[in-house]
């Protein structure tokens, strides 16, 4: 399991001392499941090339730090972070994804962090992106990280894995033949069983969902029941994972 985002801060604190939290800037994590295995911490930094520098925090230590030049000009005109009012941890922002995701009903796979300071009222916040279980985005939101309130709701991608609803067996009006169930796995939130839509190839999601192999099914269902079992010490999806012989 990876740290969390205060965590991470803490090791840099530890390394630098505590003034050096007085420049932090920005703090990001990529596809955390839920926490990501790294961060990356920019603080500002005048005598630095780029005027920021970074720390790439990894297991409970500095894996790295440069300063780099390149793709920090965000970071570098960000206003400072004010760490005394960070309240809410990246784990306690997770719950909330995860929450708002499994309100709408929407499946994710991982999680991209982004803390900055909100310009409107000086206040560090979240900035959260829901991803599937191939990459593609499935929507994002944004919370105080002063007060923990949603400052903006979930915002699904138009494009996102949507689930298949499951229907009852019915009657057709012409054959009066029940039509066979077609089961779903989906439960919202980061264990979710999501289809990607289909429309630039002219089909609809349920066709192309119907037409994915049974192989390809399993494969998704393990991997999502793994992170499930890892999580929670209990899995309800996909194959369980075998008992060594002794």
């Amino acid at each position: 399991m990876g740290a969390t985002a205060y965590e991470a801060l803490q090791v840099v604190k530890q390394s630098r001392g505590d003034a050096v939290l007085k420049n932090l800037v920005e703090v990001r994590g990529e596809t955390g499941q839920p926490q990501p295995q790294s961060w990356t911490i920019l603080m500002s930094d005048a005598s630095a090339r780029g005027g920021v520098r970074e720390f790439v925090v990894t297991g409970g230590e500095i894996a790295s730090e440069r300063t780099p030049v390149r793709g920090v000009a965000d970071a570098r005109q960000s206003t400072a972070l004010d760490f005394a009012r960070l309240n809410l941890d990246s784990d306690g922002a997770f719950k909330l994804a995860n929450k708002a995701a499994s309100e709408a009903k929407v499946g994710f796979h991982s999680v991209d962090y982004t803390l900055r300071t909100n310009s409107a009222d000086g206040a560090p916040q979240w900035q959260l992106r829901l991803s599937d279980y191939m990459g593609a985005p499935v929507g994002d939101l944004e919370i105080s990280a002063e007060s923990g309130k949603v400052v903006q709701t979930l915002q699904i991608d138009p494009d996102s894995r949507q689930p298949i609803a499951e229907t009852e067996a019915t009657t057709t009006e012409t054959t009066k033949a029940p039509r066979e169930k077609t089961p779903t796995h989906f439960k919202g939130g980061v264990f979710g069983f999501v289809e990607r839509t289909a429309k630039d190839i002219g089909t609809t999601t349920k066709d192309v969902s119907l037409k994915v192999g049974s192989t390809v099914k399993k494969t998704t269902l393990n991997a999502v029941g793994s992170m499930q079992e890892v999580l929670t010490g209990d899995r309800t999806i996909g194959t369980p994972t075998p008992t060594p012989s002794r």
